[in-house]
């Protein structure tokens, strides 16, 4: 989990996982790591990343090695879903909280708003991050020309102010000795002697504070020829006359200062108190609308925001609670008016009687002032418009659980949305109110819990402070409690306001029927999020009333608005909305319309992509309303889009008594997770699947639900588990004497084996199964088994054979009019004439086979033609065209790992032939190790052949003399002949005692 990850820059760059460190030894990976770390969650470009790596020097093969650098990272961190790829850089999916960096920044600015003492704790804590020099081992002349300075200044600055809030409490020793170590280190900075010098001259050091004087001032003549500067000679004169220094202003006259207290456990929001902070500087009167979901921190936000900002409003904060959403009845304007004008200073016998008349003195007196106007709760825009200052100079922020949309579009205030927090905010408010090491006794626990909690600040501190209140209870057990009833134990006993189910109570019970009709129907909907024809199935009305309900409730902030045209709800507002739809006789029917409204529309979609896929027998038609596709690129967009949904949607299936529901959504939609490659959403279909076949004995459907299962291990490269599923399948297959089945299911065991290395045992398989395949008729399995009997005399080396298989092949899908089984006989013909030399033919086949993969949606086939296509370039001498087209294989992250280690290799070699050859033995290993994991011989066998030559070159014989040895030995164990010849090749060469130019030139690779 990315939470178990904590990584340190402030010092030696460190890396940790549940608190074992994993070592980096690669000073490119640190690069990167320490590159992707300054920037978290955010994307970084690649070629920004290029620029830390290399700088100006960098080859035209970089681009490709990043990716490489990138998959060597993410093994490393043990987590593949750290590191997200995006279509121009990377991103590291961590919080700032992980950061050290960002954790110190985080103290510093909580410091700021924080009385003396506490500010200077929490700036003791952010100084203890420091374990020496930032990014210390990262070898980086960009880096440390440009972030290590800036980080050395922030530190400073740290050091600057904790002495300054020390000198204030009385604390001089700790100064003086803090001061003491820093001006040896920057003996030109002059506040640090100036600090020095006034904790001396506060502990009753005089003599020491002036001799401190003298020694800056020679240094300073010394070393820059010039005199201190006017703060240092000012405070020399004050400490030589034994005066008093200045701690303040003269004080004014009172001003409103009506702000709540700020609390000091705030948490999260910096981007968005930020952008509120950048928008309260602008010249105009700034309105700012603070909405969310109850509970979401809005009033919290605010205050703090105003706190930070009060400083630029000399004339002082107004503040109010308008009570749009409260047990008590909504402030009166009139009631409003009279606090605010009493106090700015109109007596209460001067206030004028009538609205109008309140509202222009209102604007009058502020048109005066600079000051800050808080109007908290919200219902109503006009609540909130008689309040708005009538000239520049004040501002304005308001919250609301309603988005009041007519105060953006007639009086120009800026809309804020509040999501709820992020896992990582969640867990620093969390550590906050419980202390750290409650917390880290039971991460995974306080982890339960953050979920839970789903992110509201405000049942993040009821579950905080009900744990703080019993201090010997677990964590763990304070969840399993919640569990139990989520909304009831999310309150605080004795204070019944402070409670979530209250303050969702209070939304809803100004919702008009229809919205809350929906409402309640929504805890009946599959999966994460909903579009608006799943809530007209849901609703049993047409869309344009799904939407125009599902955009009330989003004006209400009842429910999120995840894109354009999708919304969802958190788990607490889910948990509520199923308790009011508890007694209501509506849910069941809408429960059955939209599951049967998913089943409908997907099996639309998958007609309409892949028209002559066949059935389960059993699954015959389906009933429900249905969306139409108008073409193909709508057809991918909703199976996309809602491909988290179906598995949900399987499983709910059994407790609204839909029989064959989950097989059909099985049978339906497998094709389009094996396309796409979305594995795991493809399993959670698939175990509901079993598990409906199984309590119905139903053998027939398990072997083909079995199959599926492991068509998806295969396409992730886990051939274990895939061989294991597969050979289930069969079985049960043959007791059903079911010879479509029993066709799919050896095709399906053939690939497993040829990828396992055992060539003869796959040629029997697909032998077999094109057997059984011609006497039930199925001409699609004939061609897919064609195929694949070509890749296995191919993989033997009987490349004539090969090619006859592959031609009948591309006949009959020609016949068919079927891309996919195309793309698949280009393919092979492609390898075919790659191994002959044929180069052209072989990259006129892959182009072909890579159009016909995009035409068909899928990534897989596109990935391994790609690689086909980048081996023919490497064959070829264009190793920068080969590298981009590995770098681009890698990029459809089909989670494929085969792909994956072909696709390094390739990209390896390119830089080995490009003249790059820093880290190639490193990489090349990386790959085996990769290949050696997933048993994927072909792979083993050519990163060995590479090796053996890196290795020679190298001047390394005798570990050359190993890889080329253990590659034939592979050879002949697994029967991949076709990269024999490559061996014995390089064999040759390792006998030869000088190297010949042949060791320069490129390799024929091979890609399955």
């Amino acid at each position: 989990m990315t939470e178990d990850h904590r990584f340190l820059l402030l010092g030696a760059l460190e890396v940790r996982r549940a608190g074992v460190v994993l070592p980096v030894t690669s000073g490119k990976l640190r690069v990167l790591l320490a590159t992707l770390l300054l920037s978290p969650g955010r994307t970084v470009p690649v070629e920004g990343i290029i620029e830390r790596l290399w700088g100006p020097e960098a080859s035209p093969s970089a681009r490709a090695t990043v990716h490489v650098y990138a998959l060597r990272l993410r093994r490393l961190l043990g987590d593949g879903s750290l590191i997200e790829t995006m279509p121009d850089g990377y991103v590291l999916a961590v919080g700032q909280s992980q950061v050290d960096v960002g954790t110190f920044a985080d103290l510093v600015e909580k410091a700021k708003s924080a009385d003396a003492r506490t500010a200077a704790e929490l700036l003791t804590l952010a100084l203890e991050l420091w374990r020496g020099p930032a990014l210390a081992d990262v070898p980086s002349d960009s880096i440390q020309r440009t972030v290590v300075p800036r980080l050395a200044e922030a530190r400073l600055q740290a050091e600057e102010r904790r002495a300054e809030l020390l000198i204030e409490l009385g604390r001089h020793d700790e100064v003086i000795v803090a001061m003491s170590a820093l001006v040896d280190d920057n003996p030109l900075r002059e506040r640090l002697w100036s600090l020095l010098m006034l904790a001396l001259w506060r502990a009753g050091r005089k003599a020491d504070a002036l001799a401190t004087y003298q020694r800056a001032r020679h240094l300073l003549i010394d070393e820059l020829g010039v005199e201190p500067g006017e703060n240092l000679q000012r405070l020399h004169e004050s400490i030589l006359k034994d005066g008093t220094l200045a701690k303040g202003i003269p004080s004014s006259p009172v001003r409103p200062a009506q702000l709540p207290r700020n609390t000091a456990l705030f948490a999260g929001r910096h981007s968005v108190a930020e952008n509120v902070l950048e928008l309260l500087a602008g010249e105009k009167t700034p309105i700012v609308l603070l909405s969310g979901a109850p509970g979401v921190g809005k009033r919290a936000l605010a205050v703090h925001i105003a706190h930070r900002a009060k400083l630029r409003y000399p004339d002082g904060q107004l503040f109010v609670d308008l009570h749009g959403h409260s047990t008590s009845p909504p402030v009166t304007d009139s009631l409003v008016f009279s606090r605010f004008l009493h106090s700015l200073g109109v007596p209460k016998e001067r206030l004028p009687a009538d609205l109008e008349d309140q509202t222009n003195l209102y604007r009058s007196l502020l048109a005066e002032r600079r000051m800050l106007v808080v109007l908290d709760n919200a219902r109503r825009p006009e609540q909130v418009r008689r309040l708005l200052p009538g000239q520049s100079g004040c501002a304005v922020i308001v919250t609301s659980r309603d988005e009041l949309r007519g105060i953006a579009a007639l009086d120009d205030g800026r809309q804020i949305f509040l999501e709820p927090l992020s896992a990582e905010e969640s867990h620093s408010l969390i550590m906050d109110m419980l202390g750290s090491d409650r917390v880290q006794h039971e991460p995974d626990a306080t982890a339960d819990l953050i979920r839970l909690c789903a992110g509201l600040p405000l049942a993040l501190r009821i579950a905080a402070a009900n744990l703080q209140a019993r201090p010997r209870q677990k964590v763990g057990h304070f969840v399993s409690e919640l569990r139990r009833g989520l909304l009831d134990r999310l309150r605080v006993p004795g204070d019944d306001h402070v409670a979530v189910k209250a303050a969702f109570d209070l939304s809803y019970a100004r919702l008009k029927p229809g919205p809350a009709r929906l409402f309640r129907l929504l805890s009946q909907a599959p999966g994460v999020d909903i579009s608006v024809p799943a809530a007209a199935a849901l609703l049993g009305q047409n869309t344009d009333h799904a939407a125009e309900m599902l955009d009330t409730l989003a004006a209400a902030n009842m429910i999120t608005v995840v894109c354009a045209g999708r919304f969802r709800l958190h788990n607490l507002l889910l948990e509520y909305a199923a308790a009011l739809a508890a007694d209501d006789p509506d849910v069941q029917t809408g429960a059955v319309r939209i599951l049967n409204f998913y089943l409908a529309t997907a099996e639309a979609a998958i007609q309409r992509l892949f028209p002559g896929e066949r059935r389960l027998s059993i699954s015959g038609q389906t009933a429900g309303d249905r969306i139409e596709f108008k073409d193909d690129a709508a057809a991918w967009k909703w199976l996309d889009d809602e491909r988290i949904n179906f598995g949900d949607a399987a499983h709910r299936a059994a407790g609204h008594d839909l029989k064959h529901y989950s097989w059909q959504m099985a049978d339906i939609t497998h094709l389009y997770f094996a396309t796409r490659g979305h594995a795991t959403e493809a399993l959670v279909v698939c175990d509901a699947a079993l598990i409906e076949a199984r309590e119905a004995h139903d053998t027939c459907v398990e072997s083909y639900v079995l199959d599926f299962v492991g068509s998806i291990y295969f396409r992730t490269s886990n051939y274990p588990m895939a061989e294991r599923h597969h050979t289930r399948a069969l079985e049960l297959a043959r007791l059903n004497e079911d010879e479509h089945c029993q066709a799919r299911c050896l095709r399906h065991l053939g690939r497993v084996n040829a990828q396992l290395g055992r060539s003869d045992v796959a040629l029997r398989i697909h032998q077999e199964a094109l057997e059984l395949a011609m006497r039930s008729g199925s001409i699609t399995e004939q061609v897919s088994n064609m195929n694949y009997i070509g890749l296995a005399h191919q993989s033997a080396g009987e490349l004539d054979q090969a090619i006859e298989w592959h031609e009948r092949a591309m006949r009959l899908s020609i016949d068919l009019d079927d891309a996919a089984l195309r793309c698949r006989a280009h393919n092979g013909l492609g390898l075919a004439a790659w191994h002959q030399g044929d180069l052209p033919t072989a990259m006129t086949h892959h182009r072909a086979a890579i159009d016909l993969a995009v035409s068909v949606g899928d990534r897989h086939l596109q990935a391994a033609s790609m690689i086909g296509l980048a081996d023919a370039f490497g064959t070829a001498g264009k190793h920068e065209q080969a590298s981009s087209q590995a770098t681009a294989a890698i990029r459809l992250e089909t989670g494929e790992r085969r792909i994956e280690i072909r696709a390094t290799e390739i990209i390896t070699t390119a830089r080995r032939m490009l003249g790059n050859g820093l880290g190639l033995i490193e990489d090349y290993e990386q790959a085996l190790r990769q290949a050696q994991e997933v048993g994927f011989r072909y792979g083993q066998i050519s990163i060995l052949i590479e090796l053996a030559t890196v290795c020679r070159l190298h001047a390394k014989p005798e570990q050359a003399l190993l890889h080329i040895t253990e590659a034939l030995t592979l050879i002949r164990e697994a029967g991949i002949h076709v990269l024999e010849q490559r061996a014995t090749t390089d064999l040759a060469h390792h006998r030869s005692s000088t190297p010949t130019s042949n060791d320069l030139e490129p390799r024929c690779d091979a890609s399955t």
